[in-house]
């Protein structure tokens, strides 16, 4: 897949397990927004149901992020 960005803002994890992490200060902020606005989500959301919906958006629409600006996934190098 193409990125959207001129260096991946995601890359291979360094320590343990398998994936993506923020590799510069863009991905910070992305992981950031992204912490903020599920916080939200919970707090104020009226109804479990509404939760539900926000949270999964909020979660598709990260993966969408992530995976248009990060490179390949992977884990610590062994």
């Amino acid at each position: 897949m193409k990125l959207l960005t001129k260096e991946p803002w995601f890359g291979p994890k360094n320590y343990v397990g398998w994936g993506l992490s923020p590799r510069t200060w863009q991905g910070g902020i992305i992981m950031f927004v992204f912490i903020a606005a599920v916080m939200l989500a919970i707090f104020l959301a009226k109804d479990l149901l509404m939760k539900f919906i926000t949270l999964g958006i909020l979660v598709i629409l990260f993966i969408i992020i992530v995976l248009l600006t990060g490179g390949k996934p992977g884990g610590p190098k062994r």
